[in-house]
């Protein structure tokens, strides 16, 4: 769970507020490569140190019942599906006019105007 779960952090905080996989709007995606290819090599020495023989012994690992597996890939579902609403929620509080490009408010930001308190978000 706790790897899954430190995934799952990662993946949702790649983003403010926009959304990772599409969620009403342009997908941001997963850009970083290395970091991509971390998250599979994490996860498969993982596996691999619970399933693997020789492995299970450097490790003093045992093999897990399936749930064991199922609960955490749950939690990480959960952990980005709930991430991915508050983003949404937050796109939802701040109002761009309907354009692609906005105003800067002189020290380089978005001049976006706020439609609840930032504390809500």
């Amino acid at each position: 769970t706790l790897v899954l779960g430190q995934i799952a952090a990662a993946i949702s905080t790649t983003t403010k507020l926009q959304s990772i996989f599409g969620c009403c709007g342009v997908p941001y995606g997963l850009p970083n490569s290395t970091l991509n290819y971390m998250f599979l090599g994490e996860l498969v020495l993982g596996l691999v140190a619970i399933y693997f023989g020789p492995m299970q012994v450097w490790f003093d690992t045992a093999a897990l019942p399936w749930q064991s597996i199922v609960y955490p890939i749950a939690a990480f579902v959960a952990i980005v599906v709930i991430e991915e609403i508050r983003k949404l929620f937050g796109r939802m509080c701040f109002d761009d006019g309907g354009r692609a490009e906005s105003t800067t408010d002189g020290l380089g930001g978005r001049d976006s105007k706020l439609k609840v308190p930032v504390a809500a978000l």
